[in-house]
């Protein structure tokens, strides 16, 4: 739940955790399962951002999907920065973005697939 309103296109923060490009998250317990965001740059190269841990993870872990009767206000957006070409994963972050107005005291919605 915000504290403040937000509009349409504001940024609202970062959604930070490990980066796992080969599918380790699989094997690993549930609990890891249900904080792991798969992120789509194109075609040819997806990852995901394990969110488990709290030390290396951010709060926007915490959105939830949209029930029935509800929709999406938030959505996950990759956002290219060329100055880190060291690791590939480094050069993407994932930023959660209001796609409409957000009034002070609403629940955070996202869909999870894309």
């Amino acid at each position: 739940f915000v504290r403040r309103n937000y509009y349409t296109g504001e940024l609202l923060g970062e959604y930070r955790g490990e980066t796992d490009k080969k599918g380790q998250w699989i094997k690993r317990s549930k609990r890891v399962a249900s904080y792991a965001l798969n992120v789509i740059v194109n075609a040819s190269y997806k990852y995901t951002i394990l969110s488990h841990n709290p030390k290396r993870s951010s709060w926007p872990r915490f959105i939830n999907r949209p029930n029935k009767g509800e929709s999406a206000n938030v959505a996950y957006v990759v956002y290219l920065y060329p100055r880190h070409q060291s690791r590939p994963t480094d050069q993407y972050r994932v930023m959660i973005q209001a796609t409409r107005k957000i009034m002070a005291g609403e629940q955070l919605l996202a869909n999870y697939k894309p």
